[in-house]
């Protein structure tokens, strides 16, 4: 698993809701390409990544394809949070990448552990909380650091990411053309070899 991919899932409170999901959710499996859900849709659930790997996706404004804006991988949770806590339409699809196995757990199970447990609201309040600086950061780093050291950077929190993602998927996700991955991919092993032989 890639676990600095997704950093809010070291937040206080995750282990829970990961146990809450494993002993109530129900079994689902996905093959590859199948939609957990769509986007438009209202997704009341969360589920835990036993297996497999999944990506959200939104539409792209000029064609036909859906652009990656997040994964979820191995003992992971994943969900559109807006519609799964909010019962809104869903700002996102939910797609897995490889044949999945999921645990999925109504949002109103999650609702009423919330409700219910004496930490309840600190657990959720410290989960959206690390979701938030999780997709802030990323906001800014798209603004302040180039395409090549957000892919560094990328690549060094998470080395075996190109083990589980096709160079289009981390394109995607950096919002940049393949062959643009590409080139800085290849410009960074002429460094390398340059740097090995002084």
């Amino acid at each position: 698993m890639n676990t600095a991919f997704n950093t809010y899932m070291a937040s206080e409170g995750m282990d829970t809701i990961r146990r809450l999901c494993l002993q109530k959710g129900t079994l689902l499996r996905l093959s590859p390409k199948a939609w957990l859900c769509r986007t438009g849709e209202v997704y009341p659930y969360i589920a835990y990544v036993k297996e497999g790997l999944l990506r959200h996706t939104c539409p792209h404004p000029r064609n036909d394809r859906n652009c990656s804006v997040g994964f979820a991988f191995e003992k992971e949770l994943v969900a559109d949070y807006p519609s799964c806590l909010y019962a809104q339409p869903s700002e996102t699809g939910i797609q897995a990448v490889t044949a999945c196995t999921l645990l999925r757990l109504p949002t109103e199970e999650l609702l009423r552990f919330i409700t219910q447990e004496r930490d309840g609201d600190r657990l959720a309040r410290r989960w959206t909380e690390g979701l938030f600086v999780q997709v802030y950061r990323r906001l800014l780093d798209t603004y302040r650091k180039s395409v090549e050291e957000r892919y560094s950077e990328l690549m060094s929190r998470c080395p075996r990411l190109t083990e589980t993602l096709t160079l289009k998927e981390i394109a995607s996700y950096l919002n940049v053309t393949p062959e643009t991955i590409s080139h800085i991919r290849r410009r960074l092993l002429a460094d390398e070899q340059h740097h090995e032989h002084i």
